[in-house]
């Protein structure tokens, strides 16, 4: 009979075991790269959605009993302690040895299943058993060996050998159902190892296994500019020159490229040296790269698309995530070490919503080297010198792509005029009888006078289509609330004098000269996103109610905020809002998240620019502590005084004089004229 016995303080393991990590996707990743370390060449994982259960298998060289217990149960050790690579020469992944640890913050219950010279064995772990102590204070548990009679292993996922590992999880706390394609979507970011010779399946219940590659993920088909650092990455040059982009549109650069144009970057050509911690906290000299790539999306659109493709959309579980691609991902060894450093690198330019990039670092994970993975492994100790050298290079990277963006951009704008502009004049001057005889009487000079005066006309008539995108429309008692919405969007880093129309700002209202009708009549079309705030005042404006109206009639873009009414007594045609939000007890944690969404939808949909969900939610609790904005003065709005032609006239109960509404006090009442009378009635509005 068989012994497993567990190497680490029962305490610790219920601490580490129950907080490592929080998703799904993170879990499974721990348990593939498991077997990427032991030399597999397929890894396959199921996921039974009826039982809430999860099998990842594979075709590694598999466990003794001996090692099952000196590797998968010896939490801690050091997986490349006098081996760096595994017997296939693959880098070792794993360090801390535990990864295998993040099963149990899904599940208490798992099998441990392996076969190694045609021997087999495995065992059973219940986590709350073997995290309890006796009365004595003792450990109690240890996991329970399964007879190697009931084990069994299906041919053709072992390997040659006949070796394989498996690991089953039951009883999962999340419905993996409704995450599915989450999951899906986030593990095929999660690698980037050779698919010849690594390969991951995946299924969901009785489904056919759906392969895993990378090169799903076609984001070169849809990028008009790069810039690769080392020649690995060559082959991405080639395949954005080839893809169905005008080539003129394009822009493809190397890092070489980069220090020839920007030489006062004061960024070096690589590998150089840097001095860094070692494992045991001397500082020594390493040599440092990266190797990568970044670039920028030819349309908002397609990155979408791609961020879709491999998403659900129903579902209610907490893992269900839209997948962001407008990100700039870390890598060491093949592996994802942090998801996105764009939130921290980026100037708040409109083009970095078109940016994507992937760095390779693999000096983050030098065995000699002092381990910078945060304890979650989602990230690195941003202090350690690697990781400050990665960031200075990225935020250099960055700034030089953009700018390759801004000039593609540029270009293309400069085409769409002047084709514009001689469809204009082609018409003009070939279809029309005026045409005929300038062409007859005009000369050279004359007709590029004409060309020019199109092409202004074009800019200036594409100008005002494109500047405003976003339409505040209020009461102007309530101003406060639209301005509360522009400073979170300023400091969310949207130009809004560029984006927004709020008139009760002259940065944000009527250009000087013109009539406000007539203006607001050239803004409202297909595109503007026009934001409500409803309140009782605002049903007392005819100007508002306009706005309604001519809002219904051009497009179906409108966000309703709400003051001192209920969302019921939003009136026809607007309560058919894309999100609404009351403001009042804004600092509320679930008013936050609500406040997210609401201005999620507000930037993504009316703006075109894809939102950085942890960004929005700094600057809106940042906007929150601005003294204008304080509770008081968002929950206590000015209280409404009917001001509109005919409206009905209350009568005298006792001399049947007309009243007059009064507010005195923060109280509102009706007072009769007649001032022998003066007789007053309480009322509520």
């Amino acid at each position: 009979m068989a012994d497993y016995k567990i190497k680490l303080d029962r305490k610790v393991l219920k601490l580490l075991g129950s907080q490592l990590y929080g998703d799904t996707p993170s879990v499974i990743a721990e348990l593939v790269a498991n077997s990427y370390d032991a030399d597999a060449g397929n890894v396959w994982i199921s996921l039974d959605t009826e039982k809430n259960s999860i099998i990842v298998e594979d075709d590694g060289i598999g466990m003794t009993v001996e090692d099952i217990n000196n590797s998968f149960l010896n939490i801690g050790y050091n997986k490349r302690e006098g081996q760096v690579k595994t017997n296939m020469g693959r880098l070792i992944m794993g360090r801390k040895g535990i990864g295998k640890l993040a099963v149990f913050s899904l599940t208490n219950n798992i099998k441990v299943l392996s076969v190694k010279n045609n021997k087999k064995c495995g065992c059973a772990i219940d986590f709350k058993k073997i995290t309890q102590e006796s009365s004595k204070g003792t450990d109690t548990s240890e996991p329970t060996e399964i007879s190697s009679n009931v084990i069994k292993f299906i041919k053709n996922r072992t390997s040659i050998n006949g070796s394989g590992t498996r690991i089953e999880l039951y009883n999962i706390s999340k419905k993996i159902g409704y995450s599915y394609r989450f999951i899906v979507s986030k593990l095929i970011r999660m690698f980037d190892v050779n698919d010849n010779d690594f390969k991951i399946h995946i299924r969901k219940n009785d489904e056919i296994y759906k392969a895993l590659t990378r090169s799903e993920l076609d984001y070169f088909s849809i990028m008009d500019t790069i810039i690769i650092i080392g020649e690995e990455h060559k082959e991405k040059l080639e395949k954005i020159n080839n893809n169905s982009i005008l080539k003129k549109y394009k822009v493809l650069k190397n890092f070489n490229d980069f220090l020839m144009e920007r030489p006062r970057s004061k960024l070096e050509p690589m590998p150089y040296n840097i001095t860094v911690e070692d494992i045991n906290g001397e500082n020594i000299t390493t040599s440092f790269t990266l190797n990568g790539w970044m670039g920028t999306v030819d349309t908002l659109p397609s990155l979408r698309k791609l961020e879709e493709k491999f998403v659900g959309v129903d579902g209610l579980d907490e893992d269900i995530i839209t997948i962001n691609d407008n990100r700039i991902s870390l890598y060491s060894r093949g592996k994802l070490g942090e998801y996105d450093i764009l939130s921290k690198i980026k100037s708040n330019s409109n083009y970095e919503a078109y940016v994507i990039g992937e760095l390779f670092v693999d000096v983050f994970e030098d065995e000699k080297l002092k381990d910078m993975a945060i304890s979650n492994r989602r990230g690195y100790e941003e202090s350690d010198t690697r990781y400050t050298e990665t960031i200075k290079i990225a935020k250099k990277l960055l700034g030089y792509i953009i700018s390759k963006k801004a000039e593609v951009l540029k270009l293309k704008k400069q085409d769409d005029e002047q084709a514009e502009a001689k469809k204009i004049e082609e018409k003009f001057i070939n279809e029309t009888e005026t045409g005929r005889i300038l062409k007859e009487k005009l000369n050279e000079q004359d007709r590029e006078i004409i060309q020019s005066e199109n092409l202004q006309f074009v800019r200036a008539t594409q100008l005002s289509r494109s500047t405003k995108k976003i339409f505040i429309s209020h009461k102007v008692s309530h101003q406060l609330y639209g301005r509360f919405i522009i400073s979170v969007l300023e400091d969310y880093g949207v130009n809004a004098e560029e984006s927004v129309i709020f008139s009760s700002d002259p940065r944000f209202g009527v250009p000087q000269g013109k009539d406000i009708f007539n203006y607001l009549k050239e803004c409202f079309r297909k595109d503007l996103m026009v934001v409500f705030i409803f309140s009782k005042s605002f049903y007392d404006s005819n100007v508002c109610l306009g706005e309604v109206g001519a809002a219904w009639a051009t497009n179906q873009n409108c966000l309703n905020v709400i003051i001192d009414i209920d969302f019921g007594d939003v009136e026809k045609p607007s309560d058919n809002a894309l999100s609404g939000i009351k403001f009042k007890n804004l600092q509320d944690t679930d008013q936050i998240f609500r406040l997210i969404d609401f201005f999620d939808v507000m930037i993504s949909k009316g703006l075109g620019i894809i939102v950085d969900k942890d960004k929005l939610e700094l600057s809106i609790k940042k906007t929150l502590t601005l003294p204008q904005y304080n509770s008081k003065a968002i929950d206590n709005p000015e209280i409404f005084y009917p001001t509109r032609k005919y409206t009905p006239q209350v009568q005298c109960n006792k001399c049947k004089n007309t009243m007059k509404l009064m507010i005195e006090n923060e109280k509102v009442f009706y007072e009769c004229i007649n001032v022998g009378c003066k007789n007053k009635l309480s009322t509520l509005i």
